[in-house]
């Protein structure tokens, strides 16, 4: 955030907090959400995919070009793609990227030493948030800031950013 800006001392996220739908039989308009999240399991196919033993270790060349396409629409990521083979190129740094989809949904308890940081991911941010979200994000849908803004404390905001995707700090800088 700029220094002379009320985010000079916040958070800044653009995939909504796991608190926003926590506990889920409490939540307002729990049908338009079960609507919405039945849409998003189909956009999120790939940590199902990437479950499976040997076929992800095998893809990365064809999986994540496909992910960064239905993501961000309309973004033209080929330098960007390269930053990521460079960065996760290796079958052992593609493993380990695996391993966070794999332990997210096998719930695995994390190491020892993150245990406490660990139960944070579930609650509701603390400091004042500016959440960003793209308009055109493939892999979340945008609709989901509406249960973010209840959540986040006082001084916080959200942003739908227009002409985003998913990586809407790529495609909008100017704007993010």
């Amino acid at each position: 955030a700029m220094p002379d800006s009320p985010f000079a001392r916040a958070v800044i996220i653009s995939v909504p907090p796991s608190g926003a739908f926590r506990p889920l039989g409490r939540l307002p308009d729990r049908g338009w959400l079960a609507a919405h999240l039945s849409r998003q399991l189909l956009r999120s196919w790939y940590i199902s995919y990437f479950q499976l033993p040997f076929l992800p270790e095998r893809s990365a060349s064809w999986v994540v070009p496909l992910l960064w396409r239905r993501w961000s629409p309309g973004y033209h990521a080929e330098e960007d793609l390269r930053h990521v083979d460079a960065a996760i190129g290796t079958p052992e740094s593609w493993r380990a990227a695996l391993g966070y989809y794999r332990a997210t949904i096998r719930n695995t308890r994390p190491p020892a030493q993150y245990a406490d940081l660990h139960r944070y991911w579930t609650e509701p941010p603390k400091l004042a948030t500016l959440y960003l979200h793209g308009r055109d994000d493939g892999c979340m849908t945008p609709a989901f800031a509406r249960w973010v803004e209840p959540i986040l404390p006082p001084g916080s905001e959200v942003s739908i950013v227009s002409h985003a995707g998913h990586f809407l700090q790529l495609e909008q800088p100017d704007k993010v």
